[in-house]
């Protein structure tokens, strides 16, 4: 695993709300489009392009100022909680400061039994790279928390 020292983006402390969530999902096709050439559609397999553009983000980071890659990387990981709850009937769900052990961002996608964070992986992909792909996330998620299947073979 490496990591990057001078990508210092926070997910925590975001003060975001569902409405804003969601908006900035829905944005989110229009900005991969226009600054990275590709088309979202709220597929799982177009979960592949965000892990393109966040990786592009990763390896031009010099380029960027931090809070312009957050804004970008939030709203990816907002888009990719947005694939979840279309394509696995997921729903967004806020889990209170309290109950973050594992949870380091407020909102979670509830798919199944179980809880995801799309927008903290987002995040980790920004920093810590191949290792924390979405597409990747979303089959797994799928399989565990929808399907109930818990080895891989």
């Amino acid at each position: 695993m490496s990591k990057n020292k001078t990508k210092n983006v926070s997910t925590k402390g975001s003060g975001l709300d569902l409405e804003t969530i969601r908006s900035m999902a829905e944005k989110c096709p229009e900005l991969v489009a226009c600054g990275f050439g590709c088309d979202l559609d709220y597929s799982v397999e177009s979960l592949r392009c965000l892990d393109s553009v966040i990786d592009t983000l990763r390896n031009k980071a010099v380029d960027f100022k931090t809070n312009i890659a957050n804004l970008v990387v939030l709203t990816c990981g907002c888009y990719a909680g947005e694939v979840l709850v279309r394509a696995f009937g997921g729903s967004w769900v806020f889990v209170p400061d309290e109950a973050r052990e594992v949870v380091s961002f407020g909102w979670s996608v509830k798919l199944g039994r179980g809880f995801t964070n799309p927008i903290s992986k987002a995040f980790e992909r920004f920093r810590e790279g191949d290792e924390h792909s979405l597409y990747v996330f979303a089959v797994v998620c799928k399989k565990i928390c929808v399907d109930g299947v818990f080895a891989f073979g």
